[in-house]
């Protein structure tokens, strides 16, 4: 195996992209379902369930869809990884502007996502840089 052949395939990384944008989407679902039961009932079931699987389901999402782009990153070309950096970083910051976060309800949820998503648009452009430093240091 050399170095611009890594183990896991382009198609495995973007399972694990999407597989973790799911589990973070149920994350934030989880959130905002316990915020609303939250004002019914506080001692059934339903109510434990949501405050104790709402935070393992966002992390687990965010650390897969990270680990997913991480993958994908290292196989994917430089013009590639320079749009989906740009974009992914140009998207988040649009949403988080017209997203109202506040750290008391279900929203505060989207500022963890919002840093992941800058983290992972800003580790594709390391990953542009870093690779079109080598390109060219290997053709001099």
């Amino acid at each position: 195996m050399n170095d611009h052949s890594p183990a896991c395939s382009t198609s495995s990384a973007r399972w694990a992209i999407l597989i973790g944008v799911c589990l973070t989407a149920a994350g934030v679902l989880l959130y905002f379902q316990l915020e609303r039961h939250s004002f019914v009932e506080t001692q059934d079931v339903e109510f434990r369930f949501l405050s104790e699987t709402f935070l393992p389901v966002l992390a687990l999402g965010l650390l897969t869809t990270m680990a997913g782009s991480i993958l994908w990153a290292r196989r994917a070309a430089i013009r590639d990884l320079v749009l989906y950096g740009l974009g992914t970083i140009i998207l988040v910051s649009l949403a988080l502007k017209l997203i109202p976060i506040n750290v008391h309800d279900w929203t505060a949820a989207f500022m963890f996502v919002g840093a992941a998503g800058i983290l992972i648009g800003s580790l594709f452009l390391l990953f542009a840089i870093v690779r079109a430093l080598v390109h060219l240091r290997v053709k001099s």
